[in-house]
């Protein structure tokens, strides 16, 4: 997994279909939530962010799915200043988002 969050982006860079997919103004194909704050993410209501991804293919996963990567991908960031949040994170009612919690934060020496 690394440091990715979702696998979206190398899903699209693979696929045969997008080889020759033409370039386009069109709205509906623009990329939605490009970037995502895992550290706002760990921290959000489950509600608030199936509604922010709704539409989207982050909805797919669900939410205790996604905090578990971001807390993946925020060990494999390796970046001290990330501890805060993996701390409050402990307090997930989800075991396995705690658990993924500790391990990044084993993982930033904590």
């Amino acid at each position: 997994m690394g440091q990715w969050f979702f696998g979206c982006d190398d899903c699209q860079t693979v696929c045969p279909h997008n080889v020759s997919a033409p370039e386009t103004a069109e709205a509906d194909f623009r990329p939605r939530n490009a970037w995502i704050d895992l550290e706002e993410l760990l921290l959000s209501s489950d509600e608030v962010l199936m509604e922010r991804f709704r539409g989207t293919p982050l909805r797919r996963p669900g939410a205790e799915a996604l905090k578990r990567n971001a807390c993946i991908a925020l060990g494999n960031l390796g970046n001290p200043e990330a501890r805060g949040v993996l701390i409050k994170t402990l307090q997930n009612p989800s075991e396995l988002i705690q658990e993924h919690a500790r391990w990044a934060l084993e993982t930033l020496g904590v």
